[in-house]
């Protein structure tokens, strides 16, 4: 069974609760040997009515265990994450971080679709869905919002929350960060549906 891997502490309580139902993913390979380097455009990975295993960061050496806070591996020794053991809660309550399993359920994919992103300037965000029922009748700021809270990114901000972003604006820093947004890019929207 193929594996989807997330790493995102932006999504991590989305993906406990299983309230996230879809991923973006890029919709390229970096071709290295030739420079300058360029994107190459790639199939998508995940095909509708596939299950797949959703697993927390399965690159990493813990097999089992990780902060639900900090999504970070717990020490064998301690029942700790690294981050957490140096905190002033720590030393006065030396309780362990709430933990969860790496394999965090599977899910049927029940739709794939291509979207081109980028970033304008720093508040001016660009989304387009094409050949997606989404683009009839022009795009719609719900839909955008749907997008990003579907991936699992939600709303600490807002209008009436000062500073703190919006579910829109954590999904484009959090892909600006990734992949450089300042020139369109491609993505793959794996939808999903949680059977365990």
């Amino acid at each position: 069974m193929k594996q989807m891997n997330f790493n995102a502490i932006e999504v991590l309580p989305s993906l406990l609760d299983k309230s996230c139902s879809q991923t973006i993913r890029k919709a390229w390979d970096v071709v290295a040997e030739h420079k300058p380097y360029y994107n190459k455009p790639k199939p998508p990975k995940y095909k509708v009515g596939e299950v797949v295993e959703l697993v927390w960061d399965k690159d990493s050496k813990c097999e089992v265990c990780f902060c639900k806070r900090t999504g970070m591996p717990l020490l064998d020794d301690c029942g700790m994450c690294v981050d957490c053991v140096g905190t002033e809660e720590y030393r006065e309550t030396m309780v362990f971080c709430d933990s969860f399993n790496k394999h965090l359920g599977k899910v049927k994919i029940t739709e794939v679709f291509k979207i081109e992103m980028q970033i304008i300037d720093s508040s001016v965000y660009n989304i387009y869905f094409p050949d997606h029922h989404l683009n009839c009748g022009g795009l719609k700021e719900s839909n955008i919002i749907n997008l990003a809270k579907r991936d699992g990114f939600r709303d600490i901000g807002g209008l009436s929350a000062g500073n703190l972003p919006t579910a829109i604006e954590q999904m484009f820093k959090y892909l600006d960060k990734m992949y450089d947004l300042s020139q369109p890019k491609e993505f793959y929207v794996y939808r999903f549906n949680w059977i365990s």
